[in-house]
């Protein structure tokens, strides 16, 4: 038996497929960044193996009970159950079979017509959700894998960190996105004119909306051994011409770009920012105050990752900047600032020490 004939994803309902997704990205987002903290406190990556047959994942060294979700070959969908190449077991489907029944057409359609790349990492997302996996994994960006439940220790961060680890790592609308995630975790949720808050006990996380209604994500971290002022920052930064808006808060705002940094001297701040980090948490915690540079990213940044030469950050993949210029430089000149330390958000990792004067934003 050969492949089924394809379905266009526009025939199948991409625009309610695109809604249903929108309503459980944080919540998606928030797993995976459980299984990315799981994965890092087992080791550095290394080798990995699948096995959609056996329905095994192997990762740094580890194995976990996992089952082919479908693939993706760049110009379709095409879902476990209905590969006849492979011929999975049909109890290592099981996963893909339970979301046929999630309401939406292209679960059940068994090859969709599609060369959007953030299709694998939605349906992914939805089998955290309506198919009870714990995480998703891409092999070679084209086979999704999913987890089966109770694999995983509980997330080492607080459900506000959650949140705000899932918020960086998303670019849908939270208007959608935000009521969900925060019912599953516990936290309260209000609504202020472009922003949100978020409640847990006594802390709170504010959430500032651009117009299309999405976050402004962070993209790097600024640590200081003094205690610089935002006249400091502001002067540092010039070329820019950011404008203070609020207390320790200086924006851009112009052209459809938006770019905010957030200065803090408050140890409490200064210390949960450094214990969010990956790498370099003891040389942050010894600094005294700390630079939040969060910027407006277009939906299809997500999933771009970075990477460095001679200390200029560039995307891996992908044409032109995937985030405005403007917020490159900001991570760039403050880059150079002396006794600085800068984490890239994106990469989660110390940002490479530049030996120029980045070139002006254009």
């Amino acid at each position: 038996m050969g492949t089924p004939k394809s379905k266009s994803f526009a025939d199948l309902g991409r625009e309610a497929f695109d809604r249903a997704h929108a309503e459980i990205c944080l919540t998606a987002a928030a797993a995976q960044e459980r299984f990315a903290a799981a994965l890092d406190a087992i080791g550095p990556a290394g080798v990995s193996r699948w096995d959609p047959i056996a329905g095994e994942l192997v990762l740094r060294g580890r194995t976990f009970r996992a089952e082919q979700l479908g693939s993706f070959d760049g110009k379709s969908w095409l879902w476990s159950w209905a590969n006849s190449q492979l011929n999975i077991p049909e109890p290592k489907t099981s996963a893909a079979r339970r979301l046929r029944g999630a309401g939406l057409a292209a679960f059940s359609e068994p090859v969709i017509s599609t060369s959007d790349e953030r299709v694998p990492y939605m349906m992914g997302d939805f089998a955290i959700v309506h198919a009870g996996a714990e995480a998703y994994f891409l092999a070679n960006r084209a086979q999704v894998f999913v987890l089966e439940p109770g694999q995983l220790p509980p997330s080492p961060l607080s459900p506000l960190d959650q949140l705000r680890r899932a918020i960086d790592a998303t670019a849908e609308d939270l208007t959608t996105a935000l009521p969900n995630a925060t019912r599953i975790l516990g936290l309260e949720l209000h609504r202020e004119p472009r922003a949100f808050a978020v409640t847990d006990g006594k802390d709170t996380l504010r959430v500032q909306l651009t117009h299309g209604g999405t976050a402004l994500h962070r993209v790097a971290l600024c640590f200081h051994s003094k205690q610089r002022t935002l006249a400091e920052v502001k002067q540092h930064l010039e070329a820019l011409q950011l404008q203070q808006t609020a207390d320790n808060v200086l924006e851009l705002e112009r052209g459809g770009v938006a770019v905010k940094i957030t200065r803090s001297e408050r140890l409490k701040d200064v210390m949960r920012e450094a214990n969010l980090l990956q790498r370099g948490k003891e040389d942050a915690r010894r600094r005294s105050s700390v630079l939040i540079v969060e910027t407006a990213m277009d939906p299809t940044y997500t999933g771009v990752r970075y990477g460095s030469t001679s200390g200029a950050w560039a995307p891996a993949k992908g044409e032109g900047a995937v985030m405005p210029a403007e917020a490159l430089q900001v991570s760039e000149k403050l880059n150079l600032w002396e006794e600085s330390l800068v984490y890239d958000q994106v990469l989660r990792v110390p940002y490479p020490k530049a030996t120029e004067t980045p070139p002006a934003a254009t």
